[in-house]
């Protein structure tokens, strides 16, 4: 879990923000649904196939939405997953615990969806570094670490 740290590289976060409490996750997470949200509600907004654009285009900006929604998805369910598993590595509490355990099964369902969706795709290469499955395998193993090692620790 050392590896992944939350916030982007430049952009001051203040530490408590950071820290896993009821409050901060709540905030966190509604953040990351709305932003999903939103994202969902682009086609509707941009009602690509009333522009009058070619065919060829009108498709491909489909694609790039579909691909962009799977991005936000997986930026909720990362954060959900590496939240819940540094709040049960404060807490050491069951419940949190199984939250946490419950988020790595999504996390790793999404991983699996993922890699069937760019199944025999070719897409730019930047399509895959943003939604690379080899790092969500890596970010699943450093949860699953982390957490047996709390179960161990009991």
């Amino acid at each position: 879990m050392k590896r992944w740290t939350s916030g982007a590289d430049g952009i001051q976060i203040s530490p408590a923000k950071l820290k896993p409490t009821e409050e901060n996750l709540k905030l966190i997470f509604e953040e990351k649904s709305k932003a999903l949200e939103e994202v969902k509600r682009l086609p509707e907004i941009l009602k690509v196939d009333e522009l009058g654009l070619p065919l060829e285009m009108i498709e491909e900006i489909k694609v790039m939405l579909d691909l962009y929604q799977w991005y936000v998805r997986g930026w909720l369910i990362c954060t959900q997953a590496i939240f819940l598993a540094k709040k049960a590595l404060t807490t050491k509490n069951l419940k949190d615990i199984e939250e946490a355990q419950k988020a790595l099964i999504m996390l790793t369902d999404y991983r699996k969806s993922l890699a069937s969706r760019l199944k025999d795709t070719s897409y730019n290469h930047l399509v895959y570094v943003m939604l690379n499955t080899n790092l969500l395998i890596n970010l699943e193993a450093d949860i699953r670490s982390s957490l047996e090692t709390i179960e161990k620790s009991l």
